[in-house]
């Protein structure tokens, strides 16, 4: 039976119900048995740059059709940051994913069971002179927003559905130059960016969108998708309270990553053949990523088992 640990750490009693209440949401979440989905930076390529300012419009049309998906409460939708971190990882651009062979590979990286992924063929403003009666002619701004999009299948790897998304507004008054520069330095989340043409064409076309989407998966079933593997290495060295790992920046660590120390306690043996059929292993320490190069990485300690010490070959899980 293993032996309780008492841990040589400032863990008051708010941080300790804090992560027990993180642990049964993550639970009840579970329950909820949702669609997982992931969204793709929207391909910019058939759109002739317009803008001035250095705007992602490619990611925040994506950003937007997040939080539509998530406002509908279907689906668990992977975070932007996750995605990114994944296509660093594979070398994609940040233009997005348009082959679903390469979109099946990032989704089953990040656990998903369903992929949006999709162009922007038309974001623009333009301006035309129309009659208006007693005012005579007007200049009119029109805003028009189109997404095609494929809703792609993580787990046949086949394109479930083809869907568009078309947003038109325009403005009477609204010269062209003024509705440009009304636009420069917004994200797509503000208020101001919302307010404006652009941006309520944008909003309806991602809101067809993810209509098409959620009818698209009304009888689908939520499907359990096994976590990726964590990632893990070894101790090679500990010295001056600093440990090295043998996994670095190619296996994806980043500075600021927490890692678990295991060490292993026993082994079980096949009575019979001599085989290792189970080895037990113990939490010893955590220690927090300071220095990442190629191959190898650099922690500090920040909790540790009382009377343990970090040797060579234990195993560090990333959390």
């Amino acid at each position: 039976m293993l032996k309780k640990r008492k841990w040589i750490a400032g863990v008051s009693l708010v941080f300790i119900l804090l992560l027990s209440g993180g642990f049964f949401l993550e639970i009840a979440n579970a329950a909820e048995k949702k669609i997982r989905i992931a969204v793709m930076p929207l391909d910019m390529h058939q759109v002739k740059r317009w803008w001035t300012s250095n705007w992602d419009v490619g990611d925040g049309i994506a950003e937007t059709i997040i939080t539509e998906l998530v406002n509908t409460g279907e689906f668990t939708v992977v975070e932007r940051t996750q995605l990114q971190k994944v296509l660093d990882e594979q070398q994609l651009g940040k233009e997005g994913v348009l082959d679903p062979a390469t979109a099946v590979r990032v989704g089953k990286i990040l656990g998903v069971q369903l992929m949006l992924l999709g162009t922007v063929t038309e974001f623009s403003l333009d301006t035309q002179k129309v009659n208006v009666p007693i005012l005579g002619k007007v200049e009119v701004t029109i805003a028009r927003c189109v997404i095609n999009a494929k809703m792609v299948s993580m787990e046949t790897a086949e394109i479930m559905a083809a869907m568009k998304g078309e947003g038109q507004f325009d403005r009477k008054g609204f010269a062209l130059g003024d509705a440009f520069g009304d636009l420069q330095g917004l994200s797509f989340s503000s208020r101001e960016f919302r307010d404006h043409i652009l941006g309520q064409a944008t909003e309806v076309a991602a809101k067809q969108i993810v209509e098409q989407t959620v009818e698209k998966t009304a009888d689908l079933e939520p499907i359990l998708i096994p976590e990726p593997a964590k990632l893990s290495g070894m101790v090679a060295d500990v010295s001056n309270g600093e440990i090295t790992i043998n996994v670095g920046s190619k296996n994806g660590v980043e500075v600021g990553d927490i890692f678990e120390v295991y060490r292993k306690i026993k082994e079980i043996k096949d009575p019979e053949t001599g085989e290792v059929i189970m080895v037990k292993k113990e939490k010893i320490a955590e220690i927090e990523i300071t220095e990442v190069v190629g191959s190898a990485s650099v922690a500090k300690i920040v909790l540790l088992a009382q009377d343990e010490e970090i040797q060579v070959l234990d195993e560090a899980v990333k959390r």
